[in-house]
């Protein structure tokens, strides 16, 4: 998985996934919902393609959307000196493609 840039320090600010990670479910499912939201809309003008395919993966089946979920905060348990924002648009290129 490739996360954007040279250093962890460089792109952590002052909030890291591992601080991410001590929040309960329910904060981390509402914080990974929200930002999936502005990745198809943002992608939905830029990249309608990866949108798409964020559509298709996270939104569509809500039957998998725990199963998403789980694969992002694994993901993140990976890389816990960044920021979960990164993270999460790691995963999604990972998942769609470039952005």
């Amino acid at each position: 998985l490739y996360l954007c840039g040279s250093t962890p320090s460089a792109h952590a600010e002052s909030f890291t996934t591992g601080q991410f990670l001590t929040q309960g479910r329910q904060s981390q499912e509402t914080y990974i919902g929200i930002s999936l939201t502005m990745a198809g809309a943002i992608t939905a003008q830029t990249n309608p393609g990866v949108a798409r395919c964020l559509n298709d993966w996270y939104f569509a089946d809500s039957g998998r959307r725990a199963e998403r979920i789980d694969y992002i905060l694994e993901t993140m348990r990976k890389y816990p000196e960044y920021h979960p924002s990164g993270v999460i648009v790691a995963v999604i290129k990972k998942v769609c493609g470039s952005l």
